[in-house]
């Protein structure tokens, strides 16, 4: 047995990002996975990672590698550093894989002596480049309100104040004004209803994209591109910037003519 596990703990999906780079390493074929997929993992760091200041200024690399355990409800049992650089690195890898949202899966076999595992390698020179493209170096500077040191993440019913556009329109003015109906979709008169639940992170971007509904023809892609487009103001709980779970739906029109419907919708359920 111990020579199986060894084995498995090599396998290994390498995930090149544009500032860092992220190794998801599965410890057996029962992994569990992101509500977004593996490959969403390198636009998530793009977007959330915080390069340690001292770390930065020293210009220090370092890799940090979780093992971890996650249940059947996508809820993170055991989480323990595996190998570390310094605990500025190991901080910072921690509350990064704190944002990760783990799929529900109630077929999947556990086995709690298997922990599976990721590497978060640091590069001060590719982070650099990335600040520069995002447009920030903390996701705390893009709102000027405190922001919770929490990962839970809340429905609309647990705030005080549930999330908006920080346009001003609605979500179905939003997606109106920016759809770009699949050529696809409209040739093969492909129709249906796409659903996605995304997290609004206390800083007002999106993430953690799970698609609930998909349609073929383009139609899964548009909703998703439109959906990242957004940003918002973020849901309030005690005073706090909070991570919050919504829920959005876009009805293609099977007749092929661009026609369309949206259904704005929070979850009703917590992650």
């Amino acid at each position: 047995m111990k020579k199986q596990i060894i084995t498995l703990l090599v396998i290994s999906l390498s995930i090149s990002a544009f500032a860092q780079k992220v190794d998801y390493l599965p410890a057996s074929r029962f992994a569990p996975s992101p509500v977004g997929g593996v490959d969403y993992l390198k636009e998530h760091i793009k977007q959330e990672l915080v390069y340690p200041a001292d770390m930065l200024q020293k210009e220090e690399a370092g890799e940090v590698v979780i093992r971890f355990l996650v249940n059947n409800e996508g809820v993170v049992e055991t989480t323990k550093i595996s190998t570390s650089s310094n605990e500025a690195f190991n901080s910072e890898a921690l509350r990064y894989f704190s944002t990760i949202v783990w799929k529900k899966d109630y077929i999947r076999r556990i086995n709690p002596d298997i922990l599976d595992g990721i590497r978060i390698k640091f590069d001060p020179k590719q982070y650099t480049k990335v600040v520069k493209k995002r447009g920030y170096a903390s996701p705390a500077s893009l709102i000027n309100m405190p922001i919770s040191n929490s990962s839970q993440i809340y429905t609309s019913n647990q705030l005080d104040s549930v999330p908006k556009l920080a346009s001003g329109y609605s979500m179905n003015e939003f997606a109106a004004a920016n759809l770009k109906y699949p050529q696809e979709a409209i040739t093969r008169k492909v129709g249906g209803i796409v659903k996605y639940a995304f997290v609004v992170e206390p800083y007002g971007r999106v993430s953690n994209f799970e698609l609930l509904n998909a349609v073929p023809g383009g139609c899964n892609e548009e909703t998703l591109r439109i959906l990242q487009l957004t940003r918002w103001q973020p849901g309030i709980k005690d005073g706090q910037a909070v991570r919050t779970k919504m829920e959005f739906s876009l009805s293609f029109n099977a007749s092929g003519n661009g026609g369309f419907e949206m259904y704005d919708g929070n979850s009703n359920s917590s992650n």
